[in-house]
């Protein structure tokens, strides 16, 4: 009995998985993974000079929030996506992770759906929402709830 109840722990997180990508093929990527947000920026952003604020903001010792904070909330989507690719191509680092090491908590949360892509910041939400020991089922549920609504 005990054996059965390991053996269909993964049935889950692999049935989860399976629906997730079923139902990205089928919709086409709509709904909230296709979403642009409501930032419209009024004046030509320079991406580059983003992305090299945010690298002097992450470099070195200690963290300037303000300047991650200041460039990231007041950039819609799209640009946000820029950004990323133009840090990718000028520093040959990935954002995320640069932020990621810097950063903890709720404010690390908020700029991982800042800076990832929506399809990318679900799948790694539901992910750890099934990974380990038990089920976090109020947070795969809200992400459920966003990709359908």
């Amino acid at each position: 009995q005990h054996y059965f109840i390991q053996s269909n722990l993964r049935f889950p997180m692999i049935a989860m998985n399976l629906w997730f990508v079923a139902f990205l093929t089928l919709t086409g990527l709509n709904g909230v993974l296709s979403y642009d947000g409501t930032i419209e920026e009024p004046y030509p952003v320079d991406v580059n000079e983003d992305a090299r604020v945010l690298r002097s903001a992450v470099k070195g010792w200690g963290t300037n929030e303000a300047n991650i904070i200041n460039i990231l909330t007041k950039r819609s989507y799209n640009t946000r996506q820029r950004i990323v690719q133009a840090y990718k191509s000028i520093y040959d680092r990935d954002l995320w992770s640069d932020i990621h090491s810097d950063t903890s908590g709720d404010f690390r949360l908020a700029l991982k759906g800042l800076i990832l892509t929506n399809a990318r910041f679900l799948a790694e939400e539901m992910r750890s929402a099934v990974d380990g020991w038990g089920t976090d089922e109020d947070e795969l549920i809200l992400c459920l709830m966003l990709v359908i609504n």
